[in-house]
Formats: structure tokens, sequence, C-alpha cells
């Protein structure tokens, strides 16, 4: 509900709780409307409209944003005056006149108010007018950031939360942000300390955006970080509404205080219990047990069906039921050894395998000589080509010394 501002915030809330099918946004807003005068041509306010609207919609949650319509004067609706000739219809109602009130002596009480200086006193009509224009003056107008004006407007701001908290849902009250010209900005500062007061008071969630449109000297600035830490220009051309990226960081305060509440809130969960009506009356109900929880059992040790604590004393002269293995690596540090020809099996020399270590004889590998043919297979023809032919190379016969470097290496490596 709310102005232009609160069109704004509804189409940012919608972008937020896009992927949230069970939430929706219902815009009921009028861009020209405030505190002061909802519409010029209805004599209706906020209050009243909120009612109508809660009663209609039936929401479960309801956020107020208003204000940039009200930096003007307040004049107060007057009664409908009664005429001498006719009857009071209260008077008439009951049956009974008003009791007539003692009136106070005028030097005392013009006394009591020069003596006590917080007694205020009240503003005198010029004495040139008219019984009846005297009347009217005393219902304004009154201009902006007088006493008068603030009194009247705390009243149209407390009768408005009043209005939303009689649904009995929770209410957000959205301050307004600053404005490009200082005075304005001024203005909305002004009213967002009435906002603010008033929403504390009655107990109602104030939600402040000021921080979020302003630069790091808080002053009015049109760009800004968005909602996901980009620099995106927040504020139309005017420099008093929102761009779409504006309205998605503005909706953003009021998205979180919606989902907190939604959390803290929540529905409790109603646990399934024993149909007790279809039970006979004299049938005894039979608690549920509980499973119980087994005991610890120590992973390390021999013996496990022990009901003494980990680190208790002893009783008696009773050793400690403890691994020799545990014993012997956590508390005395000896290494474990690892099974014969595991990986981590790192003694040298390796059991059950015999390695010559004395020392290689360097192998020095002599060619064979060539056998050179002595007499040719066949005469090559006159004019053909001639080809050599390359005899095979003899390759040397292994010896004992020669096969001993790749078993050692063998065994090394196994």
């Amino acid at each position: 509900m709310g102005d232009a501002n609160a069109d704004w915030l509804a189409y940012g809330l919608e972008d937020a709780f896009a992927e949230q099918p069970e939430i929706a946004i219902v815009r009921k807003h009028r861009t020209d409307s405030g505190l002061i005068r909802y519409d010029q041509r209805r004599d209706s306010d906020w209050a009243q409209m909120a009612r109508e609207i809660i009663s209609a919609e039936k929401p479960k949650y309801i956020v107020m944003m208003v204000g940039n319509n009200d930096r003007q004067s307040i004049r107060e609706k007057m009664p409908v005056p009664v005429r001498p000739g006719a009857a009071n219809p209260i008077a008439k109602r009951t049956n009974t006149a008003p009791a007539p009130q003692p009136a106070q002596p005028a030097p005392l009480a013009q006394k009591a108010q020069d003596s006590d200086p917080e007694v205020q006193r009240p503003e005198q009509p010029p004495a040139n007018l008219t019984p009846e224009q005297s009347r009217a003056a005393s219902y304004g107008p009154w201009e902006f950031h007088s006493e008068k004006w603030e009194i009247a407007y705390i009243k149209r701001v407390d009768a408005t939360i009043s209005a939303l908290k009689s649904a009995g849902i929770p209410v957000i009250w959205v301050g307004l942000p600053s404005q490009r010209g200082a005075k304005a900005s001024t203005d909305s500062s002004y009213l967002n300390e009435i906002y603010r007061s008033r929403a504390d008071k009655a107990g109602i969630t104030y939600v402040d955006i000021w921080d979020g449109f302003v630069d790091e000297g808080g002053r009015f600035s049109p760009q800004g970080p968005d909602y996901e830490g980009q620099i995106r220009r927040l504020r139309s051309g005017d420099g008093v509404y929102f761009t779409k990226f504006g309205a998605r960081k503005l909706a953003n305060y009021v998205s979180r205080e919606i989902q907190r509440h939604m959390i803290n809130h929540a529905v409790p969960v109603a646990l399934p219990m024993p149909d007790q009506e279809a039970q006979s009356p004299n049938a005894k109900l039979t608690p549920v047990k509980r499973p119980s929880v087994g005991p610890v059992v120590l992973l390390t040790a021999v013996n496990v069906g022990s009901d003494e604590l980990l680190g208790g004393p002893l009783q008696g002269n009773r050793p400690p039921a403890t691994d020799t293995s545990v014993s012997r690596v956590l508390v005395r540090g000896e290494p474990i050894l690892a099974p014969n020809g595991r990986a981590d099996d790192f003694s040298w020399p390796r059991n059950g395998v015999n390695i010559d270590t004395s020392p290689l004889e360097t192998l020095a590998v002599t060619p064979a000589p060539v056998p050179v043919q002595e007499k040719a297979v066949a005469a090559p023809r006159q004019g053909a080509q001639t080809t050599s032919v390359i005899p095979p190379v003899q390759r040397p016969s292994r010896t004992g010394d020669q096969l001993r470097l790749p078993f050692f290496f063998s065994n090394l490596f196994r």
C-alpha cells in the first residue's frame, strides 16, 4: 500500500519472489495519495482504505510506503455544527443532559498560565474575526514543519498504523529514500523520523533504506551498487523514483524482513499421535519407548565389556585392558615392522634373498672378427649392377659375469 514509491516496491518484490509461486504480491497503491489527502475528490483517508483492503484481500503481510506527497499544509476537518434549535443527538439518545463543568475564574487561570512556562498558551485569533471565522481558524491550515502540523500528522500516522494492525498480521513500514534536491532530502529525513518513532511505539517493523541510495558522504546518488554488488543506475531522471535495478534493491530490504519473519514464526509441524477415540475408554495408554543408545565401543581395546569411563580411576590393581601394539607404538614410539616383500618393507638386505655384493667388473664387449669370404658364390654378369653382401654380425656369447648385472637389478626392484 502507499503512493508511487509503493508501486516501484511492489515491482521489485515481484522480481524477488519470482521463484516462489506460493507468494503473490497484491498492489493496492494510489500514485498521488498521502496521509494528508488520499483523494482530492473523495472524503477518505488511508486508514479507512486500509481497513477495506484488508477485509477484501485477507493478506498475510502488509507493506506500507507513503509520504512523498505529504510535504504540504494540513487543515483539520471541522465537525458539523449543531443548530441552536436542533436537539443534541447524544443527549436525545441518552435522555440526559451533560453536566456543566465548573469554570475556573479568569484571573486564576491567567495567573497559572503566566507562572508555568510549560503550559501551552492557545493561539488567540485576531479580534476582528467573526465567531464563525474564529472557529474555523482553530482547525488550520498549519504549515509544514510547524508544531501543530507535526501533531496533526502524527495523528494520521497512528490512525493508519492502527488500521494496518487490525488484521493481526505482520506490518512493515518502509521509510523514504533521499532525493535529488537538498530541501526534499531534508523533508524526507524529517518524515522518516516520525515514521520510525511511531512504528517503534506501535510495535511494527520499520525498514530504513536511506543508506542504500546515498554516496559515502550521505548525499543523493543516482547510481550505486545493486543487490548483487554491480554498479547500476538506481534512481530515475527526476531524482524521486527508481529504475528496475533500484526497485530490486529496494525490495531486497523488505524481502529480508519477510523471510526472517517467515523463518522465526514457522508453523509447528503436528506429529502423529495415536487415535484415542478408537480405543476403549478403559484401555490404558502405553507410552512409546524411546530407542536406547548403545554403549561407546573402544575399537583398539581388547576388553570392550567394561562399563568404566575412559580416563577414569581404575578399581583395584587391575591393569587397563589395552592392545600391546597400541602401547608399543603410541606410548614407547616403536615402529611397526612391515611384512616381508610388502611395499613399505625397507629392511636391507632382503630376507631370504642372496645378493652378491662383490664389485662388478667392467665388461668390455669386443666384436668378433668378420670372416672374409675367399670365393664368390657366382660371378656377376657383364653390365649387371653389383651389390655388396654384408655378412651378419656375430653377437658375443654371454658369460656368467654378464648375466649377474640384470639379475641384481631385478632383485632390487622386485
